[in-house]
């Protein structure tokens, strides 16, 4: 009788909200709730007639709900969202984190934080979708609860829906806000801004560290060879240095220096001139400039980095606005050089990395086929395809296997709102095993070969460094690049090279 008592008990227990806000509220609806976060948010509303949803249709709640689904706080199922649906408290909290939470966040939850948030009696009731969300919105504070109960399939009051967009509200401006504006809203509003100015500069400094390990490696290999020996003790560190100059819409200069901390292997200096279509460049072993027509490449890494080229730090383009939108959060302000600066970080894991790098790389070694295609003779077209293929899949394999973490930290100027300092780290893991086989396939049958069979590879680096940004709209300065200082240069395939490298070329193929 005892048992069946505090079964009754905790029947009651578990209910009793249930009753009490029946009770007291009407249910409110997923598109009245979305309407109440949207107003709370302070969102911009979008302006439309008809929404991305088939059976939203209400004009009531069309702008809003098509806000909110553009914003990344709702999605629906096959084009639907269910308006009228009434929402559980579950549903309730996850739109919640999506509105006033760190999205990027979520991903990132541990068991551990599972098990200390989600210590309700009724646990085992969360939708397993649901259990990060609520995980980190127990851990922030967006969401309070005292009791032993969740209730996560309960329906959500007028009332309850009130105090819980509050909650999220005074958490999201205590923490995620500065001027107004969440970390998010400030990259996209600063991003904008940015890419507004007619010249700009920029300079800075990267640390790189490498380190190989290489596995069943034959012993008369390993001793013929001192550079090998060398890298597989000692690693490579090198600092690399850079100056950029930039006038839109299409000119840039970039000055770039590799230091060793190797002196046999030297310093390396490049520069790097883009005018238009063409880029110029130049090595310090090299007297005169190589010209290559690069208009269709540059087109698409522009559309991809909103900028003339990947060295640019000021700038996002739009895949990465978006994926970045979720990781932005707001670090200590700091004071430097007598200067004020909100600090957004954004730490970006390693799916997130590798979709981005995909995107990139394939979009840009399409553009790269299309250059080839436009250049080449009949005669090379077969083998230089031949080529692009084996570069598609050496990408396609280094994007599978790696292990990306990267991090960066932008300063903002408080007063006139600029990037003027951008910090950046990052760690690369890299099993080479399977990208080694596939080179291994191009190799002719023999010693060498042989050697290679059983050879496993994996590297890791690590980059830090510090890139300034400044002067902006100020006075830019470019080479003067007359055309005796341009070097005459043959096409092997579809790359133009330097009459005295082919020389060299040739005499070797004797």
């Amino acid at each position: 009788m005892k048992k069946v008592s505090v079964l009754l008990i905790g029947l009651l227990v578990a209910i009793m909200p249930l009753i009490v806000f029946a009770e007291k509220d009407a249910n409110i609806t997923k598109a009245e709730f979305v309407k109440k976060v949207v107003k709370a948010r302070n969102l911009e509303l979008e302006e439309v007639l008809q929404s991305s949803f088939e059976d939203v249709t209400n004009p009531d709640y069309i702008n809003y709900i098509e806000t909110a689904f553009k914003a990344g706080i709702i999605s629906g199922s096959n084009k639907k969202f269910n308006p009228e649906d009434v929402l559980t408290k579950e549903q309730a909290i996850v739109i919640l984190v999506k509105a006033f939470g760190e999205k990027g966040k979520v991903n990132s939850v541990t068991k551990d934080t599972l098990d200390n948030q989600l210590k309700f009696i009724d646990k085992n009731k969360i939708t397993p979708w649901a259990q990060n969300y609520i995980a980190y919105a127990l851990e922030s504070g967006i969401v309070k609860e005292s009791e032993s109960f969740l209730h996560p399939k309960m329906l959500v009051t007028e009332e309850l829906a009130d105090k819980m967009i509050q909650q999220a509200r005074n958490v999201f401006e205590k923490k995620y806000m500065r001027d107004g504006m969440s970390a998010a809203d400030m990259l996209v509003m600063v991003n904008e801004k940015t890419m507004k100015y007619k010249t700009y500069k920029q300079k800075g400094n990267m640390n790189m560290k490498m380190s190989v390990k290489v596995e069943g490696l034959p012993e008369e290999v390993y001793k013929e060879d001192l550079e090998l020996q060398n890298l597989l003790k000692q690693g490579m560190n090198m600092v690399v240095n850079m100056e950029l100059q930039v006038q839109n819409p299409d000119k840039s200069y970039v000055k770039e220096s590799i230091e060793y901390d190797n002196e046999e292997l030297g310093n390396q200096n490049m520069e790097i001139f883009i005018d238009g279509s063409y880029m110029y460049s130049k090595t310090n072993d090299m007297e005169k400039w190589i010209k290559q027509d690069i208009g269709g490449l540059m087109k698409q890494i522009k559309s991809l980095y909103g900028s003339n080229e990947p060295y640019n730090m000021s700038s996002f383009n739009k895949q990465q606005l978006e994926a970045y939108k979720d990781y932005a959060v707001f670090g200590e302000d700091v004071k430097i050089d007598g200067k004020d600066y909100y600090v957004i970080k954004i730490d970006l894991d390693k799916e997130t990395y590798r979709k981005l790098y995909k995107e990139i790389t394939d979009k840009i070694l399409d553009s790269m086929i299309e250059l080839q295609r436009q250049n080449q003779d009949k005669n090379s077209s077969e083998q230089g395809q031949m080529s692009i293929d084996m570069l598609k899949q050496i990408v396609k394999q280094i994007t599978e296997q790696m292990e990306v973490e990267v991090s960066y930290k932008f300063y903002i100027n408080k007063e006139t709102k600029n990037y003027e300092m951008v910090d950046l780290v990052q760690d690369v893991y890299m099993p080479m095993d399977n990208l080694l086989k596939m080179l291994m396939q191009t190799m002719e049958e023999g010693k060498e070969k042989e050697q290679l069979k059983n050879v496993k590879i994996t590297m890791n680096s690590h980059f830090d460094g510090r890139f300034k940004l400044y002067d902006f709209n100020g006075e830019v300065s470019f080479p003067e690049i007359k055309p005796e200082d341009i070097a005459d240069s043959i096409q092997i395939g579809n790359i133009p090279v330097q009459e005295d490298i082919q020389q060299d070329i040739n005499k070797d193929s004797f």
